[in-house]
């Protein structure tokens, strides 16, 4: 009988995850609209992972800031790199000199 309760107590925590993992992934997408939603999952599913011992009240959150900032960091150093601005030449302003010539001059 034991056995029988913790199998729907597994397969409940299963399902309250998976809702979890949806509409954390869902508020994500709309945050970054470029990111494919399977590397959003992915990213949720692990941040799942990563924070497997917080309580449940506190869990939700957590793992949309901790995937927030996964995601969030890369699509910034993306951008960066792509659309340098002017004024970020120099490694203490977080910029890429945009040619050799600004490295020297």
């Amino acid at each position: 009988m034991d056995d029988e309760r913790d199998s729907a107590q597994e397969s409940e925590l299963t399902n309250a995850t998976d809702e979890t993992t949806r509409e954390v992934a869902e508020r994500l997408l709309r945050q970054f609209p470029t990111v494919k939603i399977d590397e959003i999952v992915g990213v949720v599913r692990r941040a799942m992972l990563d924070l497997r011992d917080v309580p449940v009240t506190a869990k939700a959150e957590l793992v949309e800031r901790l995937a927030w900032w996964r995601i969030g960091n890369p699509v910034q150093m993306a951008r960066t790199v792509i659309y340098p601005r002017s004024s970020d030449t120099s490694a203490e302003n977080g910029g890429t000199p945009n040619s050799e010539d600004q490295q020297h001059g």
